[in-house]
């Protein structure tokens, strides 16, 4: 049985079971995992995933669960246990499912070059990515961790209230972490890489700008604690977008769980920065025709021109607060219950290259990679450690490690003075380019 039909068929025996409302979510995905270490593959696994999760609203409460089992006695068994999971639970009339659209976009995110490129294929590149590497300078002395990833996979969701859609997507990520040793300095550098086709994977870039970092570093101090104009390179931007993408859920701010709970309409970031949720743009991987309970996925601007114009929702919580869903209801595991996640979160590039950028700092730092979760959602408080290099006079010129940028995230946002033209998908469905933050309070060596 085709997994959209297997859903159908489902919701209409939970009706039929006495369920006021039923919905199916099918996954069938095939998963890749090769680990090389000095040109030989280390490990490798491939793993195979069919199972269905079976949400039911009986009473007004809500009951799930879940199976692996496509069986008739299976299926059968699941409808009863949500049924009766729905009738323990307590009534809650946010609960709802969702009506089909009229309209869903149609997006070519599936690329068959996932399948053309065999698994020797598939480490080849990540070899290469580590042979490119390690030539590339002669203090690039090991490598730690190698790693290729990728999925496809179907997704089908269907209701009793006529819902019935289906897609099917690839992804793969690339990993890689250099060690660069000199004397006794040694650092460690780490890069990833995501798409929708591993052919489309540089193995040339990718090494080369591994060991890059990695020797940027090498050898780094701490500079002296103070204030600094920071050039925030798009991994190092990554970490302010994490915490952002969980502040502008709806609940939490509903909840006052959000640092920006009572900003909507208002300014939160610099006129130059502007985030949108750009769920349609079939190059990134975050992208979908619809969310996780079927609602059709949008392109939205969270933040315009640095002011908050709204939030992001899933069914239970639009309903609860009184908003529509935005396409937001996202499942970490198709046995989970949705919650509200961006899709693809992008901060819309500039025109400014990053020697352009470099080029306007009198004294300053470049940030390449921090460690860590750096922001509270909550509050909006952010630390960081972090290493890159120091500007001097538009120049990079020494390495720097071992310190810590410090602020809050609304402030270090609205002190954004420029956005370069270097958008990359950082992963996570995270895109952004570098950032020059002014300011920026710094903890390093207090002599």
């Amino acid at each position: 049985m085709k997994d959209l039909e297997a859903a159908v068929e489902l919701c209409n025996t939970a009706v039929k079971k006495g369920a006021d409302q039923a919905e199916a979510y099918v996954i069938s995905a095939t998963q890749n995992e090769i680990r090389v270490q000095d040109q030989e593959i280390e490990s490798q696994r491939t793993l195979s995933t069919r199972g269905i999760a079976l949400r039911v609203i009986k009473d007004r409460g809500m009951g799930i669960a879940t199976t692996t089992g496509f069986d008739k006695e299976s299926l059968n068994g699941m409808v009863d246990s949500a049924i009766e999971l729905a009738g323990l639970a307590d009534p809650d009339p946010y609960n709802n499912f969702y009506s089909p659209a009229k309209k869903y976009s149609e997006l070519e995110i599936f690329s068959p070059g996932i399948w053309r490129m065999t698994l020797e294929d598939k480490a080849r590149l990540i070899a290469d990515v580590e042979r490119i590497g390690k030539a590339y300078d002669p203090r690039i002395k090991r490598t730690d961790y190698m790693a290729y990833f990728d999925e496809s996979k179907d997704v089908s969701i269907a209701n009793s209230l006529g819902l019935g859609v289906s897609y099917m997507e690839s992804d793969y990520v690339a990993l890689a972490e250099f060690i660069a040793q000199e004397g006794d300095s040694v650092y460690a550098s780490m890069v990833s890489r995501c798409g929708r086709n591993p052919e489309d994977l540089s193995p040339e870039e990718m090494g080369i700008s591994c060991a890059e970092t990695a020797l940027l570093s090498l050898g780094g101090k701490p500079v002296p604690t103070g204030k600094y104009p920071v050039l925030f390179g798009p991994e190092a931007v990554m970490h302010i977008f994490v915490t952002l993408s969980q502040s502008i859920s709806g609940k939490a701010a509903a909840m006052h769980q959000s640092f920006l709970w009572n900003m909507e309409g208002k300014e939160i970031a610099s006129p130059l920065v502007t985030i949108v949720d750009d769920g349609l743009d079939p190059k990134y991987t975050g992208s979908s025709p619809f969310d996780d309970e079927g609602v059709p996925v949008e392109t939205r601007v969270i933040v315009d021109k640095g002011v908050l114009k709204e939030f992001e929702y899933d069914l239970h919580s639009a309903k609860k607060y009184g908003r529509r869903p935005t396409g937001n209801g996202r499942r970490q595991s198709y046995g989970e219950a949705p919650l509200t996640l961006p899709n693809s979160l992008v901060l819309k590039p500039g025109a400014e290259s990053l020697k352009e950028i470099t080029g306007r700092i009198g004294r300053g730092l470049y940030i390449t990679s921090g460690m860590g979760f750096a922001g509270n959602p909550v509050t909006g408080d952010f630390s960081l450690a972090a290493s890159g290099a120091l500007i001097e006079n538009g120049e990079i010129t020494s390495p720097v490690m071992e310190i810590t940028l410090a602020g809050n995230l609304v402030e270090m946002m609205k002190s954004v003075s420029v956005v370069g033209n270097d958008l990359t998908e950082v992963g996570g469905g995270i895109v952004v380019p570098s950032i020059l933050i002014e300011n920026v309070s710094v903890g390093g060596n207090n002599n």
